[in-house]
């Protein structure tokens, strides 16, 4: 838990360093993607506390504030980011998601490919690397260092797991990717304040409403 802080209290407060600013200008200039009316479709509707975080997501997103999702499994975790993804692709920006693990990055995309439209998804992993920039790139968090600089909002699910949990190289490969907001989801419980720049919103009930099973 100590490195997971260490990792949510490491974003630079400074200003751009020049080669930084260089290296935005040529991402500005090759690797902006014009998106027109991304939105997602959904075969349900969000619950009144999903609407109300997602929502709130987006407004922090807008601040240029980083965000931290506590959410329990099976409360709808993933549909939280939606509308963040939508606004962000429809402002111009680059998106990533980025999840531990191969088999849930081609879940992911095929969950997003299916439910997002109007907008081109690369799917990027170990051996699956032939289509890397698109405006919104599903990926492991390994391929990160790929991305130097690239995102203006990276989502990182599954912050507390393995192999991304604990492990500094690739705290610091989430950092160099990213010259935006960050929004970490997890299931495991954060106790609290957030670390300076972050929000934090919890839902702790399923879409269902009812109380969880005490083992």
């Amino acid at each position: 838990e100590n490195s997971l802080n260490q990792f949510l209290l490491s974003f630079s407060e400074n200003g751009e360093s020049n080669l930084e600013k260089i290296i935005n200008q040529f991402i500005m200039k090759y690797y902006k993607f014009e998106n027109t009316n991304v939105y997602y479709d959904l075969s349900y509707d969000l619950s009144v506390k999903q609407q109300e975080i997602a929502s709130a997501v987006v407004d922090a997103i807008h601040k240029h504030q980083h965000v931290l999702i506590q959410a329990v499994c099976g409360s709808g975790k993933t549909e939280l980011v939606y509308p963040c993804i939508c606004d962000s692709l429809n402002r111009q920006l680059n998106v990533g998601f980025a999840c531990p693990r191969k088999d849930l990055a081609i879940e992911l995309y095929d969950r997003l490919s299916s439910q997002l439209k109007n907008v081109e998804i690369a799917l990027v992993y170990g051996g699956h690397t032939n289509d890397l920039y698109k405006p919104l790139v599903v990926l492991t968090t390994h391929q990160l260092y790929r991305y130097w600089h690239y995102f203006d909002v990276l989502i990182i699910d599954e912050v507390d797991a393995f192999p991304f949990y604990g492990n500094t190289q690739l705290y610091q490969m989430a950092v160099a990717s990213n010259r935006g907001s960050f929004v970490m989801m997890s299931a495991t419980s954060f106790e609290g304040a957030p670390p300076k720049g972050f929000v934090k919103f919890t839902l702790n009930r399923r879409y269902h409403d009812h109380d969880l099973p005490v083992p």
